[in-house]
């Protein structure tokens, strides 16, 4: 896979309602994705990555947009977005540079969800969680979660629970969880939390953040 391909058209990168991928992450998605050869890909929060990740794969199997998908993936993503106008964008957006075979698009809904000391909304998607668990439950398989949604005024620490529900659903897989816009205040006590998580739980993890525009921190959980 060539990564500065992915750069040689100029509006790949370009903004997709408001909130554009930053050239550096997609420089580091793709970085990983190339040398980790994930399993399955998730992402809370759909747009620009979104693409990215499909187009990786498609590259990553040898099709070209003129060719049918693959029967079978090499890896899967799904990717879960709330909103139904962004849902619909992003659909839109696979579909034109015909990529919506390689992405399971889920429109999750914001739903009651808390832990022992907060109430949350996050999306609808533990059902989908259960279901993929289910099936790779006699696997050893490595993945990859985006979190970069919900939205950070959905309520305070908005983006903490993806790591408990992916703990959840998969605690014996090996596991990487990059944060988007880990600069931010909220998502710097985001982070803290999810310390705080593995921390009680002694779960084995490495963690790092990556210079970047808005700040990329990555957790990855030792199996």
């Amino acid at each position: 896979m060539n990564i500065q391909s992915f750069f040689s058209s100029g509006d790949f990168f370009s903004d997709f309602h408001g909130w554009p991928i930053s050239p550096d992450i997609g420089v580091f998605l793709l970085e990983k994705m190339r040398s980790q050869n994930y399993d399955l890909i998730i992402e809370f929060g759909s747009g620009t990555s979104t693409a990215l990740f499909a187009k990786a794969s498609e590259a990553m199997s040898g099709k070209t947009q003129k060719s049918a998908v693959p029967k079978t993936l090499k890896t899967e993503i799904v990717t879960f977005e709330h909103n139904q106008l962004y849902h619909e964008k992003t659909q839109k957006m696979l579909r034109t540079r015909k990529l919506d075979g390689y992405v399971s698009l889920i429109h999750a809904p914001l739903i009651d969800w808390k832990d022992e000391c907060q109430d949350y909304l996050y999306y609808d998607c533990q059902s989908i969680l259960e279901d993929l668990a289910e099936k790779y439950k006699s696997q050893k398989i490595k993945i990859l979660v985006l979190v970069d949604g919900p939205p950070g005024a959905t309520c305070k620490n908005a983006r903490y629970p993806a790591v408990p529900i992916i703990f959840n659903a998969f605690a014996k897989q090996s596991i990487d969880i990059v944060l988007d816009d880990a600069s931010r205040p909220e998502e710097k006590a985001t982070i803290d939390l999810w310390r705080e998580f593995y921390k009680k739980r002694s779960i084995a993890i490495e963690e790092s953040s990556i210079p970047s525009e808005k700040g990329i921190h990555i957790f990855s959980q030792i199996t």
